[in-house]
C-alpha cells in the first residue's frame, strides 16, 4: 500500500494541499474580523453623527423660535427721540406769551411736526411714541425772554413748561441749571446711550445752531445703521458744516423762532429804565421832581407837564455841585448869567404888590430877577426849558458832592460779570507779598473798609493799603468763586463771578462760572436803577 497514490499524488502532496486550505480559512477569518470591527465602528460613528443632527436640528428650531420672539419684542416698542438744545433753539413769541395755553399748543404742534416727519422716513411705523428732550438753562432763559420784552416776568416761563411737559406724557423740557455747555453735555450723553438703541427708530437732534455738536455727529454719517435714523433740526440758520454731513434737514416753524433773540430790550423806551449814556437827556434835574403850581394870575402854559418825570442819569460828584440842582440859559450877551454861575435859589414865592408887573421879554429874565414859579412863568407861556429848584440858597453852598453809585454789571442774559482790573506794577505786588508773608490779610477790612468779626478778627489789619496794592490784593481774592455766582448782586464782594482766565482757561474741572456772553449789558444800581451799556 505504500506505493498507492489517489490520483497520482502522494500522501505528502496531500498534507501540503490541507495545510494550505488550513492557512486560507484563517485568512478568511482574519478578513471576516477585520470588516466586522469596521462595520461597527462605522455603525458607532454614524450613530453618533445623527445624535448631532438631531441635537443641530432641535437646537436650529429653539434659535428659531427665540428669534422670531426677538424680533416680536424688538418691533413691539419702536419709537422716537428728539433731542433739543433748548438754549439756542427758542419757542415762537406767541407761543410764550400765551403761558400755559402756549406750552399746552407748543407741545400739541412739536408733536404734529415730528408726525409728520415719521410718516415721511418711517411709514410703516409712523405712529411710534415720540419722546422730546428740551434741555435749557431756565432760569437764565426766562430771565433773558423777560428782558428782551417776551415774557412780563421770568417766573411765567415756568408756567409755560409745565404745561409743556403735561400735554405730552414723553415730552419734558429739563433745566440743567447754570454754567458752561451743560445742556451740550447732556444731549451728548443722551445722544450716545440711543444711537445704537435698537428700539429707537428716528432721532431728530436739535442743535444746529451750535457747531460744537460737529464732533460728535462727523462719525455717525459713516455708521450706516446711525446715519438711516438721523435727522437734523433747524431753528436758526444752520451752518454750512452741518448741511455737509448729508442727513436730513428739518424746520418746525409753528414751534421754533428762526432767528436769534435780541440783545436790547426793544427800543428802550419803557419809562422804568434810563436812557443809555450817550445819549443823555437834556434837562438836568437829578430825580422826578413835581413842579410847584404857578402863582396866581400868572399865565399857564398849555403844553408843559404838571409833573417833571423824566428820569435823568446821574451826574458825576464834578457836576453835583453846580448844575445839578438848576438849569438856567445864558444871557442874551452870550456871557454867563449870575444865576448860571452860581444858582440863587430861592423858596420864597414871588412878592404881588399894587403896582405894575415888570415887562419881560419872551426866553429873557432880567438878572436881578428870582429863579422862582412865579418869574419864570411871567416871562411866557412857550418857556418850557427852565427847571425850578426848591432848595434854599443857604443849602446849596453847604451841598457835599454826591457820592459815586455803586452797581453790579451783567450781560444781556442777566449774568454777573466781574470789572476789569488794570495790571499792578511791580513794587505793589511785592509790597502786598510782603505783607501776605508776614500775616495773612483781612479782605473785608482792606476792600471793604471795615472788619466784619472786629475783635476776634485772626488776619492782618493795619495800614491801610495803597490803591494799587488794592487791586493786588483783588486779584488774588477773584481766585476763590463766589457762591453765588450771578445771583450776587452785592457791588462791593471781592470774589470771582466769572472764571479770571476767561476763554483761556485750561482747567478740565474748573470751579469758577465760565460764559458765552462776557460783553457788559447793562448795570444795575443798589438802589434798584438799571441803566444800560452803550454798544
Amino acid at each position: 500500500m505504500d506505493g498507492l497514490s489517489l490520483n497520482g499524488e502522494g500522501p505528502t502532496d496531500l498534507a501540503m494541499q490541507l495545510d494550505s486550505f488550513r492557512r486560507s480559512d484563517e485568512q478568511r477569518d482574519a478578513l471576516m474580523k477585520t470588516l466586522l470591527n469596521r462595520c461597527h465602528e462605522y455603525v458607532r460613528q454614524l450613530q453618533s453623527i445623527k445624535n448631532d443632527h438631531d441635537n443641530e436640528k432641535w437646537s436650529r428650531t429653539q434659535w428659531q423660535s427665540r428669534a422670531r420672539v426677538a424680533e416680536q419684542k424688538l418691533d413691539s416698542n419702536p419709537f422716537a427721540l428728539a433731542l433739543i438744545d433748548g438754549d439756542g433753539a427758542i419757542f415762537q413769541e406767541q407761543l410764550l406769551k400765551s403761558g400755559p395755553m402756549g406750552g399746552s399748543e407748543a407741545a400739541h404742534q412739536l408733536h404734529n411736526e415730528i408726525k409728520n416727519v415719521l410718516q415721511e422716513r418711517i411709514p410703516e411705523i409712523g405712529g411710534m411714541p415720540i419722546m422730546v428732550q428740551i434741555y435749557a438753562n431756565v432760569e437764565d432763559l426766562s430771565r433773558k425772554l423777560a428782558e428782551v420784552g417776551i415774557l412780563p416776568e421770568p417766573a411765567q416761563f415756568n408756567d409755560f413748561a409745565s404745561a409743556f411737559s403735561l400735554n405730552q406724557p414723553l415730552f419734558n423740557i429739563i433745566d440743567v441749571g447754570r454754567g458752561k455747555e451743560r445742556a451740550d453735555h447732556k444731549i451728548r450723553e443722551m445722544f450716545r446711550l440711543f444711537a445704537s438703541n435698537v428700539h429707537c427708530k428716528q432721532i431728530i437732534f436739535g442743535g444746529c445752531h451750535d457747531n460744537g455738536y460737529l464732533n460728535d455727529l462727523e462719525p455717525i454719517k459713516r455708521n450706516k445703521d446711525i446715519a438711516d435714523k438721523m435727522t437734523l433740526l433747524e431753528t436758526t440758520p444752520a451752518q454750512w458744516q452741518f448741511k455737509s454731513l448729508g442727513f436730513p434737514i428739518v424746520r418746525f416753524s409753528s414751534v421754533f423762532r428762526d432767528n436769534d433773540l435780541p440783545s436790547r430790550y426793544g427800543a428802550m423806551q419803557h419809562q422804568a429804565y434810563k436812557q443809555p449814556a450817550h445819549n443823555p437827556p437834556q434837562m438836568a434835574a437829578t430825580s422826578p421832581m413835581p413842579v410847584p403850581p404857578p402863582a396866581m394870575g400868572s399865565p399857564i402854559n398849555p403844553n408843559a407837564n404838571v409833573f417833571n418825570t423824566q428820569l435823568r442819569p446821574t451826574p458825576s460828584p464834578a457836576q453835583s455841585s453846580s448844575n445839578v440842582f438848576a438849569a438856567t440859559p445864558p444871557s442874551t450877551n452870550g456871557a454867563a448869567s449870575p444865576a448860571s454861575q452860581a444858582p440863587s435859589l430861592s423858596r420864597a414865592p414871588a412878592s404881588h404888590t399894587n403896582g405894575p408887573a415888570p415887562q419881560t421879554t419872551a426866553g429873557s429874565l432880567p438878572p436881578s430877577a428870582p429863579n422862582t414859579w412865579a418869574t419864570i412863568s411871567k416871562t411866557s407861556p412857550t418857556n418850557t426849558s427852565r427847571s425850578i429848584s426848591i432848595v434854599p440858597a443857604s443849602k446849596l453852598a453847604q451841598s457835599q458832592p454826591v457820592p459815586p453809585r455803586r452797581s453790579v454789571i451783567h450781560n444781556a442774559y442777566g449774568e454777573r460779570l466781574d470789572t476789569k482790573l488794570v495790571k499792578p506794577d511791580h513794587e505793589a505786588q511785592q509790597a502786598v507779598r510782603s505783607r501776605i508773608a508776614a500775616q495773612k490779610m483781612c479782605n473785608h477790612y482792606h476792600l471793604r473798609g471795615s472788619c466784619k468779626n472786629p475783635g476776634t478778627c485772626t488776619y492782618q489789619h493795619g495800614e491801610r493799603l495803597s490803591a494799587k496794592e488794592r487791586v493786588v490784593l483783588m486779584g488774588k481774592t477773584r481766585t476763590t468763586p463766589c457762591t453765588k455766582a450771578s445771583d450776587c448782586m452785592d457791588p462791593e464782594c471781592y470774589l470771582a463771578h466769572v472764571c479770571p482766565s476767561g476763554d483761556s482757561c485750561s482747567w478740565e474741572d474748573c470751579w469758577h462760572q465760565h460764559l458765552e456772553d462776557t460783553v457788559p449789558y447793562k448795570k444795575i444800581y443798589d438802589d434798584g436803577d438799571i441803566e444800560y451799556v452803550a454798544a
